[in-house]
């Protein structure tokens, strides 16, 4: 199971009664990699590795990712998680665009510019016209993110 907390224990719960989601056994898509922006669109099970392989595979000798220590772990929960990496753009949440979340009541919110049908600069563009990233539980306690940017 890929989680939030791959490096910090594992997503274990810690208190009776509690539900998991694992969002990363079936949403492991990259559904784009925009070698103009540089950005890319990834569901929460893709891993470093994954996103790695896709760039190579697609021949982008000019992109490459800021990756942590776990290679396995997801893009995404590293994001939400305020993960690191090791290079100027380490601090990967600051370096997100936009996520699509679901919120404990079941209503989708898109974050930034991405509330917009069909905007073009979601990707690209982290504020806007949808809430700002701050909204989302960054430690992945009361929203689901089913994909970022």
């Amino acid at each position: 199971m890929l989680t939030c907390l791959v490096g910090y224990g594992g997503a274990a719960p810690r208190v009776r009664g509690s539900v998991i989601v694992d969002l990363g056994k079936r949403m492991t898509k990259i559904l784009d990699i925009d070698p103009d922006t540089c950005t890319c669109l990834l569901e929460p099970g893709v891993s470093f590795y994954a996103l790695y392989e896709e760039i190579q595979r697609r021949g982008h000798k000019h992109l490459w990712i800021d990756v942590p220590d776990l290679g396995g772990g997801s893009v995404l929960g590293n994001t939400v998680d305020r993960g690191v990496g090791y290079t100027p753009y380490g601090n990967h949440y600051e370096a997100h665009s936009g996520m699509e979340v679901v919120l404990p009541t079941g209503e989708v919110i898109r974050t930034g510019m991405g509330a917009l049908p069909g905007n073009n600069t979601w990707q690209i563009f982290p504020y806007g016209f949808g809430p700002y990233a701050e909204y989302v539980d960054a430690r992945c306690g009361t929203s689901m993110v089913k994909i970022t940017n």
